[in-house]
This record gives structure tokens, C-alpha cells and sequence, in this order.
């Protein structure tokens, strides 16, 4: 009796997975075999008339056999076979695509690394990651790391992979002097950033941060890498402000942060009050600082206080800092406080904008005669130009930034 026939015989009326579940391991690779050259004619020859079925259960049967043939192997010819996208007709359930889940138990068990690193291409993101789990030498990473083959260029679309696994080799590697080069000649700043986080050798991470130009990011990994001693030291001598503020924040000393907040540069307080949450010491400083830009970063990065807000408000002179002091306060009821009793009409009127409690607004509106809102009683009101949807036409009028309500319009 032929073999189709044997295999017939078994079918009986069973489900197509069934039918291949039945087969014995020689039998069902000769079914493989026939399948790689007409799928359609294996398919009727067990008479399973339906493709779907029948494609679903062959799939899964390959599957099931490649990954035991897997986990009994060590033959490193066999895995290398099941590892590529085709691993031939013996191995592939399609001719149109791979099996990842295959190869990547076949990765897995591969010791060839040059091997693994000849398959990365850029179609496999879960196969690309196991790849990459499996290397271990430096010089291959480094070479995914920063070959310009692997880079994002029209060129190289087959084989051009995301940072974000090439950032998965960086972290891999150990040698400090291979993280170096990284940093220093990578065109990918997020690729420079991961080595520079990476390098344990403190004298060679302030070696390259003193005496190179580089991106915030890649200072800011550098600077995380330095101990207490190493971070004194730049803040003690500041060359590079970036890096000051990086080395200050990374330092974390609030005393240290306070004493220049007060008493540095007029650079350096410009910085250190950016990073200083001792409420009282900004108010001393806002109050007394001859420099704009430090009260103005003062109030806008660090003071949080509503009622250190309105002292500050109310003894300010520059408009500039009375502004961003007035935008900074979150309290409402502050607010209608300096809107009804501050003596200053810009300032008044001002706070009066910010207002958006209803129930405020509802007291004001009865109170002051100013134009508001007439839907939420929001003084933030400005005659403008806009477009108005419900009649499809641009129209000047008045505009409330508060509930974006517009009324008195008149058509341009």
C-alpha cells in the first residue's frame, strides 16, 4: 500500500489537526516534504478539503516537532539551520515567512556569536532582541553599537535596526575603553548617552566630561556616574554651567544648593535657585536679590507658598516678576484678595483674570463692573478675532479664554 494511502487510511473522518496529529515523525516530514512542492495537492491527498484547517494544523505540528528537535540537539548545524529566516523545506511551515518562535529557541541554544550577529536584519524585532540576549562579546556589540551599517539610512533598509536595541547592545558591554569610543564618536545621541552611563571608571568619566563638548543628555549620563568627591569638585570650580547645574542637582545637598542660591555668582544663583525648596530662603532672596533673572527664576522654578507669592506680589516693583509672581499663585482666594484690596490696577486686574472658581466669580461679578463672561463670569475676556463654527465665519469679538465662549461677534 503507497504511503498516501497508508496515511488515508488512518484519516478516516478525524479533523484535519487530527489527521496530522496521527502521522508518526517520518511520516509527517515526508508530508513536509510533498508540502514544499504543492501544498494543495498533500492537502487533498488527506483529504482535508479545507486550506485554512489544514494550514493551521500543519503549522502546529512543525512548530511542536522543529522545537523538539531543539531541545533534544546540540548539533550546532541543525540550530543554525532552524535559526535562518529559511531554514529550508525540511523546517518551514511557509515559504512566505519564518517561524520566530523557532528561531529564537534555536538562538538560544547557539554558542557561534559572529553567527547570530550575521542575522540580525531589520524585519525581526523579537528575534533581533534575543540576539542581542545571546551575545556577549564586546567587540560584536560595539560593532552593532556604532556600525553605520545598522544606522537609519535609506540604503540600508534591510538591515537598519531601532536605537532602542542598539542602546540593548551598549548595555551589554564592559569594557570601559569600548563605552569611551561610544561616547565620544557616536552620531546618535541616545546611543552616546547609554555608554556614558555605563562607564565605571570615574577618572575616565570626568576625563571626558571636562574636555569634551557634549550634548546634555550625554553630560547628564557622565555626571551620574561621578561620586560625591568628583561632584564637589566641579562645583567648586565652575567652568561649564550645564554640567555645574547637573553636578549640583546629582549632589543633592539642599544646604550646599541654599548657600549659593544666596551667595554665588550671579550665574550661579540664576541656577541654584532653579533647584532650592527652602521657602523662606527664596523669599529672602526675591526680596533682596538685585537681579531680575535670579527672582524671576526664583518664583517661576521653585517658590510654591500662595501666601509668600502675594508678599512677594505686593513689594515686587519690576512688571516682569509681578507678572510671573501673579501666574505662579494657585490659590483663588488669594487671588480675589489682591484683586479687590491691592491698590495697583494692573496688579488688581490681573489677579482678577486668573480667577476660575465659580463661586468667586459669581460674588465679583455682582461686585465689580468690569466685562465678564456672561456664561461663566470669567473676567478673562478679550476682544479679538477668531472663527466661529456656528456660523461658519471669521468674526471679530469678544472671547473667553476661561470657558472659550464668544459673543458681540460681528462678522469680519
Amino acid at each position: 500500500m503507497g504511503f498516501f494511502k497508508k496515511v488515508l487510511a488512518k484519516s478516516g473522518l478525524k479533523s484535519a489537526e487530527g489527521i496530522i496529529n496521527d502521522l508518526s515523525t517520518e511520516e509527517f516530514y515526508k508530508i513536509v516534504l510533498s508540502a514544499s512542492i504543492d501544498r494543495d495537492a498533500t492537502r487533498e491527498s488527506l483529504h482535508i478539503s479545507d486550506r485554512y484547517e489544514f494550514t493551521k494544523a500543519f503549522e502546529k505540528r512543525l512548530r511542536k516537532e522543529n522545537l523538539r528537535l531543539i531541545e533534544s540537539t546540540s548539533d550546532p548545524e541543525i540550530l543554525k539551520q532552524l535559526a535562518l529566516s529559511d531554514p529550508g523545506p525540511l523546517f518551514s511551515a511557509s515559504r512566505y515567512k519564518s517561524d520566530d518562535e523557532v528561531r529564537i529557541a534555536a538562538i538560544r541554544k547557539i554558542d557561534d556569536e559572529e553567527f547570530l550577529v550575521s542575522l540580525l536584519s531589520k524585519q525581526m524585532a523579537e528575534v533581533n532582541s534575543a540576539i542581542i540576549d545571546n551575545v556577549s562579546d564586546n567587540s560584536l556589540l560595539f560593532d552593532v553599537a556604532t556600525n553605520d551599517k545598522y544606522a537609519k539610512k535609506k540604503t540600508n533598509y534591510y538591515y537598519y535596526l531601532p536605537v532602542s536595541l542598539r542602546i540593548r547592545a551598549v548595555e551589554k558591554i564592559t569594557d570601559d575603553d569600548l563605552l569611551s569610543e561610544i561616547t565620544l564618536k557616536s552620531d546618535e545621541i541616545k546611543i552616546s548617552a547609554a555608554a556614558a552611563k555605563k562607564i565605571q571608571n570615574k577618572d575616565l568619566v570626568m576625563n571626558l566630561l571636562l574636555n569634551n563638548d557634549f550634548s546634555a543628555d550625554v553630560k547628564k549620563s557622565l555626571v551620574s556616574n561621578l561620586d560625591e568627591a568628583q561632584l564637589r569638585e566641579i562645583i567648586d570650580n565652575p567652568k561649564d554651567l550645564r554640567i555645574w547645574e547637573l553636578a549640583l542637582i546629582e549632589l543633592g545637598d539642599s544646604d550646599f544648593t541654599g548657600n549659593y542660591a544666596e551667595k554665588g555668582s550671579e550665574d550661579l544663583r540664576k541656577i541654584a535657585v532653579k533647584h532650592t525648596d527652602d521657602q523662606k530662603l527664596l523669599e529672602k532672596i526675591v526680596r533682596s536679590d538685585k537681579s531680575k533673572d535670579v527672582r524671576l527664576n526664583a518664583v517661576e522654578y521653585s517658590i510654591t507658598d500662595n501666601g509668600i507669592l502675594k508678599g512677594l506680589l505686593l513689594a515686587e516693583k519690576d512688571e516682569d516678576v509681578q507678572r510671573k509672581i501673579i501666574f505662579k499663585i494657585s490659590d483663588d482666594y488669594v487671588l480675589e484678595d489682591l484683586a479687590l484690596n491691592c491698590d495697583d490696577s494692573y496688579i488688581a486686574h490681573t489677579c482678577l483674570q486668573r480667577i476660575t472658581d465659580s463661586a468667586i466669580l459669581k460674588r465679583l461679578n455682582n461686585e465689580l463692573p468690569y466685562k465678564h463672561c456672561p456664561k461663566c463670569g470669567s473676567y478673562n475676556v478679550h476682544y479679538t478675532d477668531f472663527y466661529d463654527e456656528s456660523t461658519d465665519l471669521f468674526c471679530y469679538g469678544d472671547y473667553c479664554y476661561n470657558c472659550n465662549y464668544k459673543y458681540n461677534k460681528t462678522p469680519k
